[in-house]
């Protein structure tokens, strides 16, 4: 059966609302992308990385995966009516939402359906619905979640699933209406940098084992070098996984801290900072350093996860911020590049 697909999208250019039947849904053509590559006749080892844009903004989730969830069992985004005032701070500095509003208000979404797919997906609107637009991103993720069983089904049924290597990541999360904000940008709280980081191979690591360990997207590539069994190139800034996922370092330990960075990712004249952040979290406290600005963020997640106190400008704790920063300088210096392998040691 052949569908124009101009045809097929044309009712569908909203911000958030029901979208594509999930048998039309991009989501749906990587993984039948996937599984006609996985199947082909080969004698050699293979990698393959696949890509859905979901869960992406427009929130536009198939109807039939919309319909399995109740927005109203969906737990409202984080949020203090403090959060607007903050925020009002950060104006200056690149971020796809820079009015925060009171998600609790739950207004329908306001975008002019004559914009092309691409400015619908990065424009947000002036007001929302966030259960709703929750609910279609947690629907968006049902749709991959079924995706993935296929492919590893017929991993299985290939005898291909013990010796296949899966690393289930993303690139970013989703502010979601937390602290009155929506889609992304240069900020730092935990809903956007805390992404999921999922391994699997059956014949060499552990299963069901969990652990709490610190590791950054940047450890992904020597993790998979290391257990192809190849040299991880000295210049390289990750930190293989491979001897936590087997079992035989400490579960819990991996890294002093993490680090994310953003710089100038958003285009357009409506971002006109080109703005350059930096975040450091070690386990408990999180600075962030919006660099060419004063402002700043320090953030002490196990006595406020949700990140509600700004402790930046907090007088009783300019000592705590002085230490963080000296730490935060340290932790990013040691991210410049290796340069030339020395020789001599001098």
């Amino acid at each position: 059966m052949k569908v124009d697909p101009v045809e097929l999208y044309a009712p569908h250019n909203q911000f958030c609302g029901p979208g594509v039947p999930a048998k039309y849904h991009q989501t749906t053509w990587v993984s039948e992308m996937a599984i006609r590559f996985i199947t082909e006749q080969r004698d050699k080892p293979w990698l393959l990385s696949l890509n859905p844009f979901d869960p992406h903004a427009p929130f536009d989730a198939p109807p039939e995966y919309l319909a399995k969830i109740n927005m109203q069992d969906l737990p409202m985004p984080l949020f203090r009516p403090t959060d607007i005032e903050r925020q009002k701070d950060f104006a200056a500095i690149d971020q796809q939402t820079k009015i925060a509003i009171d998600p609790y208000l739950r207004q329908k979404s306001q975008v002019a359906l004559e914009k092309e797919h691409d400015l619908v997906a990065s424009a947000a609107p002036d007001s929302y619905d966030a259960l709703e637009i929750k609910a279609n991103y947690y629907a968006m993720i049902m749709l991959i979640d079924d995706q993935l069983r296929r492919i590893v089904d017929v991993l299985r049924d290939t005898n291909q699933l013990e010796n296949t290597i899966i690393v289930y990541m993303s690139d970013h999360g989703e502010l979601l209406g937390d602290h009155g904000l929506i889609l992304k940008g240069c900020r730092f709280f935990e809903g956007l940098v805390h992404i999921p980081m999922i391994f699997s191979w059956p014949q060499q690591w552990q299963s069901n084992l969990q652990s709490q360990a610190l590791v950054e997207s940047v450890d992904v590539a020597p993790t998979l070098l290391e257990a192809a069994g190849l040299e991880v190139p000295r210049y390289m800034q990750g930190k293989s996984l491979h001897s936590l996922l087997k079992g035989q370092a400490a579960q819990h330990a991996h890294k002093k801290h993490v680090i994310s960075e953003f710089k100038d990712s958003i285009g357009g004249p409506q971002h006109s900072d080109h703005s350059h952040g930096s975040m450091v979290f070690d386990g408990q406290f999180k600075s962030v350093v919006y660099h060419g600005h004063r402002i700043g963020e320090l953030y002490d997640l196990k006595n406020d996860p949700g990140e509600f106190n700004n402790l930046w400008d907090v007088a009783d704790a300019q000592s705590l911020k002085l230490d963080r920063l000296k730490y935060h300088m340290d932790a990013m210096m040691a991210t410049i590049s290796a340069g030339p392998e020395r020789n001599v040691a001098y």
